[in-house]
């Protein structure tokens, strides 16, 4: 649970004077939904202003991959079963970097800024490390 309240923290921290606080706790309790009490093994939070000023959250389990945006007032999140990926990646697109996930369905998950790109490479090696260690 210690690492939930950290990520929670961060989330928080990334959040504040950016947003109504209604929000975040809304968007905070979004996260601790599709987390449901599972432990932590990865996390990454970012202000994306790629497609506006958008908070992101992204963590991942033993069994899924969950990212969460708030973007123009609401809420999206996408669940991704661990089990389903079979390839992870960063890619440079010059002006952007992605990290894309692949398997029965891909999605590009949480572009950043070149320069701000430590914390996406600290998660994809997690992830990596992850899915090695279960197939």
């Amino acid at each position: 649970m210690g690492n939930n309240l950290q990520f929670v923290d961060q989330i928080k921290q990334l959040a504040e004077d950016r947003y109504d606080k209604w929000l975040v706790d809304e968007f905070v309790a979004k996260v601790l939904g599709l987390l449901n009490g599972d432990r932590l093994l990865g996390t990454f939070t970012q202000i994306s202003t790629d497609e506006g000023d958008e908070l992101e959250a992204g963590f991942f389990t033993a069994n899924k991959i969950v990212d969460v945006t708030l973007s123009k007032g609401k809420i999206y999140f996408y669940s991704y079963s661990i089990d389903l990926v079979n390839h992870v990646a960063i890619i440079d697109h010059g002006e952007k970097w992605v990290l894309s996930i692949t398997g029965e369905k891909k999605f590009d998950y949480n572009v950043v800024k070149p320069g701000s790109t430590e914390g996406l490479k600290r998660y994809e090696s997690e992830l990596k490390a992850h899915l090695k260690s279960i197939f």
